[in-house]
């Protein structure tokens, strides 16, 4: 009877799991259905030098496609005094990110939305900060050039758009200017 029960919950843990595995990979590839790309965090060096490198300026509005934890906005704001937006199609990135925004009193400055940002209105938005793939790139290219007012600066961290010419490259941190 003791060896029924134990095989029972090695089952149920074993479920569990599996359950939660397969919620993580679902969240993982998800993005990639979508047209985006997998959570991978920025460093907090590279954060840096894409915010120095975009000349943020207290009326700026800066814009993450696909902003994770949030990081790269909170970094902004707190360094600048700019408002920010985030899109991020995790949910529970979207909930980091908005408790983050809370405990950090940014409320005010940081709009974080759970929402596919090909569908993004990005009409105000002056500087564009992104670490996404090649094949989002080449999309992305188009969207940003017909969307973004005259001037806006966009900053990629590590890969490039394929027809866009960047106006500064430092290593892997790459300018670009509309």
């Amino acid at each position: 009877m003791l060896t029924l029960l134990f095989l029972f919950l090695i089952a149920i843990g074993l479920l569990l799991c599996i359950f939660f595995l397969l919620q993580w990979l679902y969240w993982q590839l998800y993005p990639l259905v979508h047209g985006g790309g997998p959570y991978v965090p920025s460093s907090m060096e590279t954060v840096e030098r894409m915010i120095t490198m975009a000349e943020i300026q207290s009326s700026d509005i800066v814009c993450d496609l696909g902003s994770g934890d949030g990081r790269i906005i909170f970094h902004a704001v707190k360094q600048i005094g700019c408002r920010g937006i985030g899109y991020e199609i995790d949910p529970r990135l979207i909930r980091q990110s908005k408790e983050k925004a809370k405990e950090l009193g940014l409320e005010l400055q940081t709009r974080f939305e759970q929402k596919n940002f090909w569908h993004a209105n990005i009409s105000d938005v002056t500087v564009v900060l992104l670490f996404q793939l090649p094949r989002t790139m080449k999309r992305l290219e188009t969207k940003l050039f017909h969307e973004l007012p005259s001037g806006s600066r966009i900053v990629s961290n590590y890969f490039r758009f394929p027809h866009w010419k960047e106006t500064k490259t430092d290593g892997k941190i790459h300018l670009y200017r509309k």
